[in-house]
């Protein structure tokens, strides 16, 4: 059996026996300004993950969490979970990149199953939280490279690998474990997306530049590049 791994230690999970999660995720919430989020149903949802394969980063997953614990007035409290990481295991659908081997190698090294830490605390009666956590491993960028020396390489051969995160939140209440059902989320991960070069490094002043995500700036959303001897930098520098 294997075990979730947290960065090199083992560490076991505890899930409730009765599958009655009292955690719901919703959705991986997209970041405003500042990597700012503000817990509400209205927030914007990302459905599919971009991470760049240029840029070794792990990609930050902000989960929407809602209780699905009910409560008394008074009771608040004692009812209120308390989320204290999540247990993510990589899947890799439709790829042949690696042999079964070495996928068998990569779980039980932590590689692609391994327990990520968070600290949040959601409201019982429908209350939401907003929790952000890693659930790629800079480790598997090691891995790709090993196989796939293009994806380092940024307009170059193409390369792209789709992996599915299950995430399963975990938590207590009042003593007693408390788990989210699993939830699957995609992510591609690719030398084709998100980098864009706009010329040599320093950039004239003035240049409309875009840095990526608020969060994690390799993941999500467009960034610029200025192109150097020794490759692109991103963000790029600019005259001041």
């Amino acid at each position: 059996m294997h075990r979730y791994i947290l960065l090199s230690l083992a560490l076991a999970a505890c899930v409730p026996d009765s599958g009655d999660e009292g955690i719901l995720i919703l959705k991986n919430v997209a970041p405003g300004d500042n990597c700012a989020v503000d817990p509400a149903t209205s927030e914007v949802g990302i459905t599919h993950g971009e991470l760049s394969s240029v840029i070794p980063t792990q990609y930050q997953f902000i989960a929407q969490m809602k209780s699905k614990i009910t409560a008394l007035e008074g009771q608040e409290d004692q009812r209120t979970v308390f989320a204290t990481g999540a247990n993510v295991d990589l899947t890799f659908p439709d790829s042949t990149l690696f042999d079964a081997a070495t996928l068998t190698r990569l779980k039980d090294t932590g590689v692609t199953h391994f327990r990520t830490l968070f600290a949040a605390s959601i409201a019982p009666n429908g209350g939401l939280a907003d929790a952000g956590f890693e659930v790629t491993t800079r480790a598997l960028y090691d891995e790709i490279y090993a196989v796939a020396p293009d994806a380092k390489v940024a307009n170059g051969t193409r390369f792209a690998l789709e992996v599915v995160a299950t995430i399963t939140v975990t938590g207590t209440m009042g003593g007693d474990a408390v788990a989210s059902q699993p939830y699957a989320f995609p992510i591609r991960i690719a030398n084709d997306t998100l980098l864009t070069s706009v010329g040599a490094c320093p950039l004239p002043m003035g240049t409309t530049v875009t840095y990526g995500n608020t969060c994690n700036r390799p993941q999500d959303a467009p960034i610029s590049c200025c192109s150097t001897a020794n490759g692109l930098m991103c963000p790029p520098t600019v005259v001041p």
